[in-house]
């Protein structure tokens, strides 16, 4: 339990201090088929499934980078058509990213050259995204793609697919695939880096000052503010209120000097705005 609980918060503190905030993640962890569907989600997202397109074989759960991966094979003939496909939600939000990491197998030589695409609505056209294409091998890390940025035709918008394609019909050897070649791909997060819309806060209207500070920490917001919670840097919990007010002061002094992560819940949303701030 104590390990868990200390991935949990590394994760938890990893994302804050990268300012992204998850739409969507996949690591298969438990290798059942409901793993398919995103274990880590925002409410528009909770739905989200992964699936083939293009007449692969189904999906199954096998050994992935550190517990489960998605995999199929009949890839054969699927350049430009056969794919990893999943569609989201991302109303509201900008500055989305993915990653994700892929293998194929050594045995059951499966497909090495890929790419990744987007296309708006069921209807829409698939488009490249820049910088998506990979090659990938008989290990981890040879396809692995790392905080992509999508483009901004991505954002905000309440349907939105996401496919990583085949480009040739090679295999990981250079030959022709066959049926049984077989691709996995596991540890897929969409992530965003701002909300946007009408409830969008800029930096202009949302403020949480001084940084460093000394005595005391300002949250100063345009909606009432419900609740306050400071993190320091292990995940420790050193300040946790509710209230409802748009302006909230917090004196620092009985705080050791270091980094934390001030995380804060507004009226009637189910965003988390958290920042990094140092006090001394």
């Amino acid at each position: 339990m104590k390990k868990t609980f200390t991935l949990f918060i590394a994760i938890f503190l990893v994302s804050f201090l990268h300012g992204q905030t998850i739409l969507a993640k996949w690591t298969f962890p438990t290798g059942s088929s409901s793993d398919l569907t995103a274990e880590v989600a925002n409410s528009l997202n909770v739905d989200a499934t992964l699936f083939t397109e293009g007449g692969t074989s189904a999906v199954e759960l096998k050994n992935g980078l550190t517990t489960y991966a998605a995999q199929a094979s009949g890839w054969e003939n699927g350049q430009n058509s056969k794919s990893w496909q999943v569609e989201l939600n991302t109303s509201g939000r900008g500055e989305i990213t993915l990653s994700s990491v892929h293998t194929a197998g050594g045995t059951n030589p499966g497909p090495r050259d890929c790419k990744v695409q987007y296309r708006v609505g069921a209807e829409g056209a698939w488009t490249d995204i820049p910088e998506g294409s990979f090659s990938v091998a008989n290990d981890w890390t040879t396809g692995e793609i790392d905080r992509l940025p999508l483009p901004i035709e991505c954002e905000n918008i309440s349907s939105l697919f996401v496919r990583w394609v085949l480009t040739t019909n090679k295999d990981i050897n250079g030959d022709d695939l066959i049926s049984s070649g077989k691709a996995k791909i596991d540890n897929i997060i969409f992530e965003s880096g701002v909300l946007l819309g009408n409830e969008a806060l800029s930096k202009e209207m949302f403020k949480v000052y001084p940084n460093p500070c000394i005595d005391y920490l300002m949250i100063d917001s345009p909606i009432n503010i419900v609740q306050v919670v400071i993190y320091n840097i292990l995940g420790k919990i050193v300040y946790n209120t509710n209230i409802h007010e748009t302006k909230h002061q917090i004196s620092t002094n009985d705080f050791k000097n270091g980094i934390y992560i001030v995380t804060i819940k507004l009226e009637n949303s189910e965003e988390i705005i958290a920042h990094k701030i140092s006090i001394r």
